[in-house]
């Protein structure tokens, strides 16, 4: 609380340092503070310590966003991108129990395995210290020649189609040896680099003559050089070096058109698909990856938080039609069409906007537009979705006949007059002889009956006071038509 009050002595709401800078104090300061020896505590969450968490949070969120008092908390941790914060401090502790502790743990529905992520070794394992003299055996600073001597060019890559490690030895300018190692797409280019050195030094160990073993990995080096390496392949290179005393390792600068490093480089691209598959541990920065939320499980998570009881059960079937049409997402959680992100479109955002029963006079949010049209080509019927405010502005649009036929199948077999759309009333007002009344009873079929709802292809958006004189002109009492 002491934190609190200091920071609301140096901004307000329409004073102070910028919204960012707040943002940025919370995470570093007061966040970790919060989190601290989540390792201990933070797995076994409970009910009551998620309201606590909350409650204190969400004073930090009114302070950063300036926002009334009113607004949701889910809200609050939406605008600024800050995950609710006893979920951080489980992530936090999944991570020790599984890193360190080296003991299966579970999120959710995904559980983790302490066999699948490399594990940290500790303490000095050449002993005594003094004897790790590696300095002589490893050097930065010597030119690179292409001389023809034989020598061995290591390299490693990674795409998005996975990792690939590689070395090649060359004499008179042509490769007489080469190797090539196909690794996981979760395997990081450190390993793939360390791996082709620990693969070049096997090759050539037994020989009883000086050779070079050439790198662009400048962080492999280094990492060999540390006596207090906690990488496995690591501590097996250096007890190597220790031992044969004739293998030198060198670094030369990439891409300098070196022949070697040329060779070894293409060599690993090629690995990606054509190498011999090699199982490795993924790196503990992937473990990271994987505790944090995917975009999908946080959307459906923050929905979940956002709207009422009543309509989650909306959730799985709303979100597994939109992943039907493939829609995509950013960095951002922002709707992308065509390639373009849509301006302020955050999906979590927008979706709760939608299911929540919003009645304010208010401007649709931004990028709401394309978000609602993708939900609307998935064909998800409109009485799933609450918000008042955009079912009269869909009602206000035109429907699809095709799809108003296939809806309504009674009206097939019944002769009943033809229903009109909207633009079609409008036309045909000044006729006497037409009646509403038709269209009364359709419309509260369409907003009681989420099966029954056509899908709707929506024109450009107006604000909500425009629609609403629009609705004042038909015949239909507004006061009628918004109950």
């Amino acid at each position: 609380m002491d934190q609190y009050q200091h920071l609301c002595r140096i901004a307000g709401k329409t004073w102070g340092i910028n919204k960012n800078i707040r943002r940025l104090l919370y995470k570093t300061v007061r966040g970790r503070t919060l989190c601290h020896g989540a390792a201990a505590w933070g797995h076994n969450m409970t009910s009551r310590l998620q309201k606590k968490l909350d409650s204190i949070q969400r004073l930090f969120l009114l302070y950063i966003t300036g926002a009334y008092g009113t607004t949701p908390t889910a809200a609050l941790q939406v605008v600024p991108g800050l995950q609710p914060l006893h979920l951080q401090i489980q992530q936090e502790a999944i991570y020790a129990r599984v890193a360190r502790a080296r003991s299966s743990s579970n999120f959710f529905t995904v559980i983790f395995s302490p066999t699948d992520y490399e594990s940290k070794s500790s303490g000095i394992h050449i002993n005594p210290p003094p004897n790790f003299l590696l300095h002589n055996q490893i050097s930065f600073a010597e030119n690179h020649v292409d001389s023809g001597v034989k020598a061995i060019y290591t390299d490693g890559s990674k795409t998005d189609e996975g990792t690939g490690s590689a070395y090649c030895i060359l004499e008179n300018y042509g490769i007489i040896a080469s190797w090539q190692g196909k690794l996981d797409g979760s395997n990081s280019v450190f390993q793939a680099e360390i791996l082709a050195i620990r693969m070049a030094i096997e090759a050539v160990y037994y020989l009883h003559r000086p050779i070079k073993i050439w790198t662009d990995s400048l962080s492999s080096l280094m990492a060999i050089l540390k006596p207090k390496s906690h990488h496995s392949i690591v501590r097996e290179i250096q007890t190597i070096l220790l031992s044969h005393k004739h293998i030198h390792l060198r670094w030369l600068k990439a891409h300098a058109s070196y022949l070697g490093n040329e060779c070894s480089d293409q060599l690993a691209k090629e690995a990606i698909t054509k190498g011999k598959p090699f199982l490795l541990p993924k790196p503990l920065s992937y473990l990271k990856a994987e505790i944090s939320f995917s975009r999908k499980n946080m959307i459906a998570k923050y929905i979940t938080y956002t709207i009422p009881k009543t309509r989650k059960k909306y959730i799985i079937p709303t979100l597994q039609k939109l992943r039907d049409i493939n829609y995509t997402f950013n960095d951002m959680n922002e709707l992308q069409k065509d390639g373009k992100t849509e301006y302020r479109s955050n999906v979590i955002d927008l979706f709760s906007y939608l299911m929540r029963n919003e009645i304010a006079d208010s401007q649709p949010l931004p990028g709401f537009h394309t978000f609602l049209q993708e939900i609307l080509d998935a064909n998800i019927p409109i009485g799933w979705i609450v918000n008042k405010n955009v079912k009269e502005l869909i009602l206000l649009s035109q429907a699809d006949p095709k799809r108003r036929d296939q809806s309504s199948p009674s009206t097939l077999n019944e002769s009943k007059p033809k229903k009109l759309t909207i633009a079609e009333r409008l036309q045909t007002f000044s006729n006497p002889e037409t009646s509403p009344e038709p269209e009364k009873e359709a419309r509260k079929k369409t907003l009681s009956d989420p099966e029954s709802s056509p899908t709707i292809q929506l024109k450009q958006w107006t604000n909500w006071e425009e629609a609403k004189m629009l609705l004042k002109t038909l015949p239909i009492s507004w006061e009628k038509w918004k109950n």
